[in-house]
């Protein structure tokens, strides 16, 4: 998921779109979104209810 950060941001709703993509992936890469943000690598929030997941680079890691 991390080699997807060329930009410091991405829209994973965007990126990972039920319509283009089988739903174990959409499953795989959304696991893998939530153990970088239990590590502090990427941080994420969402604005509303069902709205888009927006997902950043960390600047600020800590070490594990």
């Amino acid at each position: 998921v991390l080699s997807k950060f060329r930009p410091s941001k991405l829209i994973f709703n965007k990126l990972f779109s039920s319509k283009t993509r089988p739903k174990v992936e959409i499953v795989t890469a959304f696991t893998g979104v939530l153990e970088l943000t239990r590590k502090n690598k990427v941080i994420t929030h969402q604005e509303e209810l069902f709205g888009d997941i927006v997902v950043e680079k960390n600047r600020k890691q800590t070490p594990e």
